[in-house]
């Protein structure tokens, strides 16, 4: 009965903290998960990014995206991820906000702070 317990509360802890036990993503992670992004999504005037990528496929423990962050800068948009073990994708879009009509160059931040060019998306 015991070991039942401590088994439930140690589930419990990590289902509960898995935003405290969240990973910066580094490119290289991401290049792995073969990260894409998508076309630009409009809704309500705030833009919005798809982005795709698996996570399981070079990893045996069930990780999922759970944060993003986006600066932009002109017409450059960095992001970059945070991933934390968890069974269900949190983010399968990152908000961009409201964006003036032109093309924007999409880089993603590693942890290094190095620039690593993902795309071109157009807004029109």
């Amino acid at each position: 009965m015991n070991k039942l317990l401590i088994s439930f509360i140690i589930v419990l802890f990590f289902t509960s903290c898995g935003s405290i036990l969240q990973e910066r993503a580094s490119w290289e992670f991401m290049q792995n998960a073969e990260f894409k992004i998508g076309l630009p999504v409009k809704n309500d005037d705030i833009y919005y990014l798809p982005i795709f990528c698996d996570l399981t496929k070079y990893n045996s423990a069930p990780l999922a995206i759970n944060k993003s962050n986006v600066k932009v800068k002109g017409d450059e948009i960095n992001i970059y991820l945070y991933y934390t073990l968890t069974r269900k994708n949190n983010v399968d879009k990152i908000k961009l906000g409201k964006l003036n009509v032109g093309n924007y160059i999409v880089y993603y931040i590693d942890k290094d702070k190095s620039k690593n060019y993902i795309g071109v998306i157009n807004i029109e």
